[in-house]
């Protein structure tokens, strides 16, 4: 038996035939061949011109997991044994058809060499995708390649492809290809992923049937996930194949959007993301602007670079002997200064104004302008072409026409842009460089607390949420996210000092609303929280987010108002569909309430499938399953 990491698959037959056949040519003579995969075949055979009689020969071979040898027709049929399985369990994953096999062979003969045969391709089949799956690390295996060739022969129109890195910590083991599969699955409910290949530290996964959209928001969820299963994914991409097809192509795509996200100082990345930054910054091919730009600033060791939309074809012309102007045929451009060892450093805000005003008497309006210095914090000659594209970002954040100097905001900026991509640890760092210039910025201290939280750093999130509170007293989000933050940790008691201090600034705060109530509900003062919530419910044209209806159901099951609950969580239910947790309450009430043992399992199983792997969702699910055990073991 294989390795069941190694085990083919229908599609093989099609990825791997052409080397197989090439290999197969050598030895054996046939003039025409085809790989027919189970899902092609009819009636249990493959495409073939067959007598009646030879049809029922034939479909008894298949059916028996044997050759079949049709002289007067001069083809030969092997089935491919699925040869993961047992022998009892063995399945057939498709049929070799070869043509005009000298027909000189007898019966007796040909029951000798058909077994022969079949178990010379499956082994062959076996090696080649064996072979072709590994690949050194941060090479794409060819396996990868095959698969999206076999894919666009069959006029598949693109594919979903992702490329995961693990680097696990001192004294831990890497994951296996199958807990990642798992992950993925998780992930892309609709699609069945499919393990093609990498080595103990790198994986390549087919995503069948995951859109653009699809993969970018599974991407999204990926670190959160991969930490509540233990598997330390540190670097994630994910690839969305797309016509027109040409494999060399693809491969320079992969390589160059995977060494972008470096650049860009994230983890996480994909096809979409790209486009969509493309787009903000209205830049095409990113990727190669960035690399004649840094061409450019190469040798010097001190420069600056603006990037500036629009910008007026005649900009160059007063940029000077030092200046370089680099455009991209569209309304925007580089500008790069170089300066001495020795030079002063200039100011770049004088600079940018300057830029300003030549652009703003060339076309009556102002543009937008990023601008960096190598010179600056965690910058550089290479780095500064892209740390003025995010104070772009920065000055397109304030508003058309205005001008930015990358600074501790712009870090700030970046790292929000990094998280939606998924890449917490990465925003984390971005926070913490922007900290670095202004230790005391609420709005970084508050961004980096939340991330902290996110990534399970409690004792960190506490530190950077108290420094908001400390350099601003009265700034309510760091207030409401400390308070949140304690109640996770179990502090009720800091939780809700917390969160009065926060209602005093903004007692009409929904959200401030529903995270009292839960620490009311934990200290067990049910009736005081629905005393917080019931002005908002009341209250006539308001809409409340499902997560209300949840913390209300809690509260009404406290106080022994079932029905009251039921609906609460229904309601929370009916506004999210995927509230895992309200299920799980839902189904431990049924049968703790009304002995409903049947709806208490089909929501439980509901609820497991959505968020099994909250440990809100956990905690519910596992009294529910000790309740149904005990009631297992009496009947």
């Amino acid at each position: 038996m294989t390795d069941p990491v190694f085990r083919l698959v229908p599609a093989d037959l099609e990825r791997l035939g052409d080397r197989v056949i090439k290999l197969l040519g050598e030895i054996f003579s046939f003039s025409e061949w085809i790989f027919c995969p189970i899902s092609d075949h009819v009636d249990g055979l493959p495409p073939a011109k067959l007598s009646e009689r030879q049809r029922q020969r034939a479909s008894q071979a298949l059916s028996e997991l044997k050759g079949f040898w049709d002289r007067i027709g001069q083809q030969v049929l092997i089935p491919i044994r699925d040869r993961s399985a047992t022998t009892k369990q063995q399945t057939t994953l498709g049929t070799l058809v070869l043509f005009r096999v000298e027909n000189s062979i007898g019966p007796e003969e040909a029951e000798r060499w058909l077994p022969v045969l079949q178990s010379w391709v499956e082994n062959r089949l076996e090696i080649l995708r064996l072979k072709s799956s590994f690949s050194r690390p941060g090479e794409i295996p060819p396996y990868v390649s095959l698969t999206l060739e076999a894919i666009y022969k069959k006029e598949k129109s693109s594919a979903s492809l992702l490329h995961l890195l693990q680097r696990p910590r001192a004294n831990a083991d890497y994951c296996s290809p199958e807990s990642v599969i798992e992950l993925c699955s998780m992930l892309w409910r609709h699609s069945d992923p499919e393990w093609l290949g990498g080595n103990p530290g790198e994986f390549w996964i087919l995503l069948p049937g995951a859109d653009e959209k699809k993969l970018s928001f599974g991407l999204g969820r990926l670190i959160s996930k991969a930490r509540t299963m233990r598997i330390l994914i540190s670097k994630a991409y994910g690839h969305f194949v797309s016509e027109p097809f040409d494999i060399s192509q693809v491969r320079e795509d992969i390589h160059g959007l995977e060494r972008l996200a470096e650049e860009l100082g994230t983890a996480i990345f994909c096809t979409s993301d790209l486009k969509a930054l493309e787009d903000r910054l209205g830049l095409e091919g990113l990727r190669s602007r960035l690399d004649q730009v840094k061409k450019a600033v190469k040798g010097s060791s001190k420069c600056a670079v603006a990037y500036v939309r629009p910008a007026p074809h005649d900009l160059k012309d007063v940029l000077g002997p030092d200046g370089v102007f680099i455009s991209g045929g569209r309304d925007n451009a580089f500008l790069i200064r170089k300066f001495g060892k020795k030079s002063r450093e200039p100011d770049l805000i004088r600079w940018g104004n300057e830029i300003q005003r030549l652009c703003t008497a060339a076309q009556s309006t102002p543009s937008t302008i990023g601008i960096a210095a190598s010179y600056q914090p965690a910058a550089g000659p290479s780095r500064a072409p892209v740390a003025a594209l995010w104070a772009f970002m920065h000055a397109d954040m304030l508003g058309n026409g205005s001008v930015a100097i990358h600074d501790s905001l712009t870090w700030n900026v970046r790292g929000d842009e990094i998280l939606s991509w998924g890449d917490l640890p990465g925003a984390c760092r971005s926070y913490r460089r922007g900290l670095k210039i202004e230790p005391s910025n609420t709005n970084l201290l508050n961004s980096l607390g939340v991330c902290l939280a996110e990534l399970g750093r409690t004792k960190e999130a506490i530190d950077a949420f108290s420094r908001a509170v400390n350099s601003a007293p009265e700034n309510f989000m760091a207030l409401y996210n400390l308070g949140g933050i304690y109640f996770q940790r179990g502090d009720l008691g800091s939780a809700e000092k917390a969160l009065k201090r926060a209602y005093a600034l903004k007692p009409g705060d929904l959200r401030l609303a529903g995270r009292m109530a839960e620490v009311l509900i934990e200290s067990n003062r049910a009736k005081e929280a629905l005393d917080v919530l019931s002005p908002f419910v009341d209250k006539p044209g308001q809409p409340v987010p499902g997560a209300i209806f949840r913390i209300l159901g809690k509260a009404y099951r406290i106080l022994n108002r079932w029905q009251d609950a039921k609906t609460a969580w229904q309601q929370a239910i009916k506004n999210n569909h995927e509230d895992s947790e309200s299920m799980a309450l839902l189904a431990l009430g049924y049968l703790e309430e009304t002995h409903d043992r049947e709806t208490a399992v089909k929501l439980g199983r509901q609820a497991e499938a959505l968020g099994g792997g909250s440990r809100q969702v956990r905690t519910v699910l596992c009294r529910l399953n000790k309740k149904l055990n005990t009631l297992e073991g009496q009947n």
